[in-house]
């Protein structure tokens, strides 16, 4: 029988665990959750203005109106703004997620026929003191062929790594949930929005297809086993601090992490500031140069 109460794994917290098992620690463990950022924030009007449109288009056959869509993707945001004590006063932040917005419904949604959005499952595993659940955004048909696919919506500011998709373990849970019901051969998908930050954005889309197969789901099985079981000891290492994302940037544990010597962290800080208003820079005089 399904345990709803038992712990479970997530890609997210998979994810985070694979990568730096303290910062697992402390947010799964102690619960040390950080409010949204803009960029989560503009993410989550972005998914609500697609989900909306899925929606509609499997209730009444037809897509909504982009007007539609925009008064979705406003409504969401306003909510989340106003929960993380942000603020979009000038209207900044809502001008650029209609950009996103505007080419999910000209260039994303044509393409599908769903049948189901926000799919929520639990991959129950009897072995393991953990399962393993995730939501799915989007499951359906390709329009014109008809072949079975699962869609990820994406957006970021520079355009996919080209295998992110064969290494991604959120996809290979996907399958693992749906192949059953939808066979071996169901396309799973990363669709990509990327729009730099520029005053005139240029969306781009980047379809990033893939397929998985049992000897995936045994790998993927094989590292939440082992997750499941170094959390159970109470085992949490940090990341190498040659890691990339073990930096103040990436991390939102590293100002205050134990196993960060604290002036390594001033002096990142200033790094990080620095690196900040150079790119500001390199974009203004970009800008002005192609006027």
């Amino acid at each position: 029988a399904s345990e709803p109460s038992k712990p479970h794994l997530s890609a997210s917290s998979l994810g985070l665990f694979l990568r730096c098992p303290e910062a697992y620690r402390r947010r799964y463990v102690e619960g040390e959750k950080s409010k949204s950022n803009m960029a989560m924030i503009k993410g989550k009007a972005f998914h609500s203005a697609c989900d909306g449109n899925m929606k509609s288009k499997i209730e009444t056959g037809k897509a909504l109106t982009l007007n539609e869509l925009y008064q979705i993707m406003e409504d969401k945001l306003s909510d989340e703004v106003k929960e993380a004590g942000e603020s979009d006063d000038n209207g900044d932040h809502a001008s650029a997620v209609k950009h996103l917005v505007r080419a999910h419904h000209h260039l994303q949604a044509p393409d599908y026929k769903p049948v189901a959005t926000e799919v929520g499952f639990r991959i129950e595993l009897e072995s393991n003191s953990h399962d393993y659940v995730g939501f799915i955004d989007m499951v359906g048909e390709l329009e014109g062929t008809g072949e079975p696919v699962i869609v990820d919506w994406k957006t970021s500011g520079k355009k996919p790594a080209n295998n992110s998709q064969h290494d991604s373990d959120q996809l290979t849970g996907y399958y693992a949930s749906k192949v059953d019901e939808l066979g071996k051969n169901v396309e799973l998908r990363l669709d990509n929005l990327t729009m730099g930050k520029t005053a005139t954005p240029k969306v781009k889309r980047h379809v990033l297809a893939t397929r998985r197969d049992e000897e995936d789901v045994v790998a993927f099985a094989q590292k939440i086993n082992i997750a499941s079981k170094v959390i159970d000891q109470g085992l949490f290492p940090p990341a190498s601090s040659q890691s990339w994302w073990c930096s103040a940037s990436w991390c939102q544990y590293h100002a205050t992490c134990k196993y960060v010597n604290p002036n390594r962290r001033t002096k990142e800080a200033a790094r990080e500031k620095m690196k900040e208003a150079v790119e500001l820079i390199s974009i203004n005089e970009k800008e002005a140069n192609d006027e």
